[in-house]
Parts: structure tokens; C-alpha cells; sequence
């Protein structure tokens, strides 16, 4: 069976996570020692470390983090009582995944799974040859913009994209030579999040986009503007 490792003297904490994981076929060890997590750490089903610090040194902590590291490369989260940024950054240099003040179990497990997905899925996106484009930009040259992984990559180097920009840009290019206006690109990329409702938040990143893969942004050849109506992704010279 599937185990999170748990450092803590929290028997409310351990009973809860205990039995939300166990609704998910995982099941809860409670180390109860810092060596313990060092010990089992490297066991074939661990998925997930959380670290309580209410009872640790801090010392104890930080000098040990690192042999933990060593043997598991998943997520491991932290709980303290207090957010403190000087400790917090310490923790992210000896890579710890996430710090948490909640002692909620619900909202930890849900974190813990979250990281283990991301973990498991390193930026993974189906690989797809239709996600590869060439397109000259005039007789002597051609641009090459492959979108089968996040980050893409433009001409064999990395763009640097928000995920938001690269899924617009996918949008553009599974509709490309069609009109699209901005409410459809709300509903395609932003799915209408309340935060992003405005169709001034698409302007902000066809131009974001624009500024990252046009050799010109002042003069676009490949996301064109149609005035009244939206936007239209169009290959030159094809």
C-alpha cells in the first residue's frame, strides 16, 4: 500500500489524515522520530513526507532535512504554527516542496496529493507532431515553435511563457486561419475564472504573446488583429 510519512506528536492531526488517506487506498506512518523518516524515506512505497515542526528543534530540523532529501526525491511538506520568511526560505534551499500554517487534514492531503500528481507528471504533455510548427517568416527565414511540452521551445530554445500565455497559444494555433473573439478566447483559455472576466486580460496577453514570437510585435505577421471582430492565428507564407 501507497504511504505518506508523518512527523508529529499531533494525534488529531495523525487521526485525520489517517483516515482521509486511507479513503484513498494510502495509508499513514507516523515516524514519530526524525531518524524514522530518515530510515524509511527511501521505502519503495512512500509517497509523501509531512514534517510537523511544533516539536522540533529547529537545528534538528534543518541538519536533517537534507539526509531526507537524499533518499526521497517526491514531495515533502512542511507544517509550523507560525510563517516565518527567514526559516521558510532556509527550508525551500534544502528543498522542502511547500510550507503550510493550516494543520487543517483535508487541506494538507489535498496539497500532498496535488504535489505527488506534479512529481509524477513532470510537465508532461502528450506528445502530439500536429503540436510542432514551421513557418517562414520570408524566403530566408524559417521559425520553428514546438508546443508538445511546457516550456515551449522556439527555434530549439526554451520561450519564456506563462502557462496561461502557452495555453492561449495552443488555443491559437487548434483554431488557427479562424477568427476568434475575445469572449471565445475567455471561454477557451480562461474558462471564464471571475478574477480574468474581462476581455482586457486577452489584449494583455495576445500582446505578452506577441512581444515573445513575432520577429516585429509592432507589425505581427503570425496573430493578427480583425478589427470589430477578435484575433486570428495565421501561418505566413503558407
Amino acid at each position: 500500500m501507497k504511504t505518506i510519512i508523518l512527523l508529529s506528536k499531533d494525534i488529531v492531526l495523525f487521526t485525520g489524515l489517517n483516515t482521509l488517506a486511507n479513503q484513498k487506498q494510502t495509508s499513514i506512518y507516523n515516524a514519530l522520530t526524525i531518524k524514522k523518516v530518515i530510515k524509511h524515506a527511501s521505502d519503495p512505497d512512500t509517497i509523501g513526507i509531512i514534517i510537523d515542526l511544533h516539536h522540533l528543534h529547529d537545528e534538528d530540523f534543518f541538519n536533517n532535512l537534507d539526509k531526507i532529501r537524499h533518499h526521497f526525491n517526491g514531495p515533502i511538506i512542511i507544517l509550523t504554527k507560525v510563517f516565518d520568511a527567514h526559516s521558510a526560505k532556509k527550508m525551500f534551499k534544502i528543498k522542502a516542496s511547500v510550507c503550510l500554517t493550516s494543520y487543517n487534514p483535508d487541506l494538507i492531503l489535498a496539497q500532498l496529493i496535488s504535489l505527488i500528481w506534479l512529481n509524477e507528471n513532470p510537465r508532461k504533455i502528450v506528445e502530439n507532431q500536429e503540436d510542432i510548427h514551421d513557418y517562414l517568416l520570408s524566403e530566408h527565414k524559417k521559425i520553428n515553435l514546438d508546443l508538445r511540452q511546457y516550456p515551449p521551445k522556439l527555434n530549439g530554445k526554451i520561450l519564456n511563457l506563462t502557462s496561461k500565455e502557452f495555453k492561449l497559444l495552443k488555443f491559437l494555433f487548434e483554431n488557427q486561419n479562424h477568427v476568434l473573439s475575445r469572449e471565445q478566447l475567455l471561454d477557451g483559455v480562461w474558462e471564464y475564472e471571475d478574477e480574468y472576466n474581462t476581455t482586457r486580460i486577452v489584449d494583455m496577453h495576445i500582446s505578452n504573446l506577441r512581444d515573445k514570437i513575432e520577429a516585429d510585435p509592432a507589425n505581427p505577421q503570425l496573430i493578427k488583429t480583425v478589427r470589430g471582430l477578435g484575433y486570428m492565428l495565421k501561418l505566413p507564407n503558407q
